[in-house]
């Protein structure tokens, strides 16, 4: 039996890299809703120096994964840059419809 680690990580890597070319415009459209998603709720709530840095981030994240595509990095790099950006996005998301 494979440890719950390998599962949640390693079989959507394998994936991922088995069909690099097929999910990267996928990858590029959704991380782009997350990020719209993110920077509306953001800009929803005002625009003061924490919702600045909030938007900051968020963009910087979303253009990471575009920027390592566009860089031909190696796939498997690529897909760590994807799941951080993604777990970014959300995590900013859920902040902003929280509060």
């Amino acid at each position: 039996m494979k440890p719950l680690y390998f599962v949640i990580f390693f079989s959507p890597q394998f994936f991922y890299l088995k069909h690099f070319l097929l999910l990267i415009p996928l990858c590029i459209i959704l991380l782009s809703c997350m990020g719209v998603f993110a920077a509306y709720y953001i800009t929803l709530a005002g625009m003061s120096l924490l919702n600045f840095t909030f938007l900051f981030i968020s963009v910087v994240f979303a253009m990471g994964y575009l920027t390592a595509i566009l860089g031909q990095l190696k796939p498997a790099f690529t897909f760590k840059i994807l799941i951080y950006s993604l777990a970014v996005e959300t995590i900013l998301l859920a902040v902003q419809l929280i509060l």
